[in-house]
């Protein structure tokens, strides 16, 4: 996905607080992904050269990887399930589920501790987990 350009092409945009963009964007170039000191994921952005053009305030901007916007394997599903439904009136099931997916709930449904894992928690810890 890509952040629409704000900023110094488009001051007014929902994204901008105090003159600046509170998502951090533009963002900058990086040649690999690195885990920043705070511990969280800079994803990699290549200065490869390759940009599009996109119309901001009827003016064109080149756009490059400084706005690619990552997001969740989930999220994306989401947001094109979306604009799936807004461009067409018809939804199944399948989709649904898929929207209202949860991760961390599936993997506490279907998680199975044996007999021998009780018994290790119940020996060590005095808890089940």
């Amino acid at each position: 996905m890509i952040h629409k350009p704000c900023g110094i092409h488009n001051p007014k945009a929902p994204c901008m607080v105090d003159g600046k963009c509170k998502r951090k964007f533009p963002q900058k170039f990086c040649e690999e992904t690195v885990m920043d000191d705070n511990g969280f994921t800079r994803p990699k952005r290549p200065d490869n050269g390759r940009t599009f053009k996109m119309k901001v305030n009827g003016k064109e901007v080149d756009v490059d990887n400084r706005w690619v916007y990552f997001m969740s394997l989930n999220t994306c599903l989401k947001v094109m399930i979306k604009a799936f439904v807004e461009m067409n009136e018809f939804i199944d099931n399948e989709m649904v589920q898929a929207l209202n997916y949860d991760e961390i709930k599936s993997y506490e449904d279907y998680r199975y501790i044996s007999a021998t894992e009780a018994h290790w928690h119940l020996s060590d810890f005095g808890c089940i987990v």
